[in-house]
């Protein structure tokens, strides 16, 4: 069975590609490094800051909501995702800026199946008997 191809690197590449958001951008094209620039949340920050965020919502079927707390549930939501991905590996995180590259298929395949055998150790781990942890104190009301 063909894997499902990744939301994260279509909707990625779509606005790398594009030029699409003001905050996403490459850094060095050839390598496929690129840096998304997220700052701090502000009352009056500008639409252009939500952009990516609207669209990364609306792709996930969910509704985005100016002025609210999704600009924050937003850009962690889309930070996991990237942390997460078998396809991006983040570089640098520094404030609000992240630096990722976009990785060739060869890496993703060694990717994968690294995590896939720390998956498969941490089972065999959690397999073996573990001592109970006893607290040394009861906290009483």
């Amino acid at each position: 069975m063909a894997r499902r191809r990744s939301l994260l690197l279509d909707f990625l590449r779509r606005g790398l590609d594009e030029n699409k958001y003001l905050f996403l951008r490459f850094i060095n094209g050839t390598r496929l490094i690129f840096s998304i620039d997220f700052p701090h949340r502000r009352r009056k920050s500008s639409v252009e800051c939500e952009d990516i965020l609207k669209d990364w919502y609306r792709l996930r079927n969910m509704e985005y909501v100016l002025g609210s707390k999704d600009y924050t549930k937003g850009k962690l939501m889309l930070l996991a995702c990237l942390r997460k991905s078998d396809d991006v590996e983040v570089m640098r995180r520094d404030g609000g800026k992240i630096t990722c590259r976009i990785l060739s298929e060869e890496e993703r395949r060694e990717k994968r199946s690294m995590r896939r055998e720390f998956r498969e150790r941490r089972t065999q781990n959690t397999d073996e008997a573990i001592p109970s942890f006893e607290p040394r104190y009861i906290m009483e009301l």
